[in-house]
């Protein structure tokens, strides 16, 4: 199973997946910009949102309620400290 993750930021999403977690790009496109990611035996999508993307009802604050995504890491210490080193403390 590999989630698809409709995003409000795309290239800080991708940021997030590739150079905090360490996720590998297996494909991606644009127009809307898409990509398809993988961590060991993890994979997950990420989708711009645009007005072309699918949903299933109208999207409101706080987004990604009514899923639970879990992924087992060798190191999340590792993924923290770089979570605070990319964002400058924050």
């Amino acid at each position: 199973m590999a989630p698809e993750l409709l995003v409000s930021n795309f290239e800080r999403s991708r940021a997030f997946y590739l150079d905090v977690l360490g996720f590998d790009v297996l494909f991606t496109r644009q127009d809307p910009d898409f990509a398809y990611l993988s961590l060991g035996s993890a994979q997950l999508m990420l989708e711009a949102d645009d007005e072309s993307a699918w949903r299933t009802s109208p999207l409101e604050y706080p987004r990604g309620r009514g899923m639970n995504l879990q992924i087992e890491v060798e190191d999340v210490t590792h993924l923290h400290d770089t979570w605070y080193a990319v964002n400058d403390g924050q």
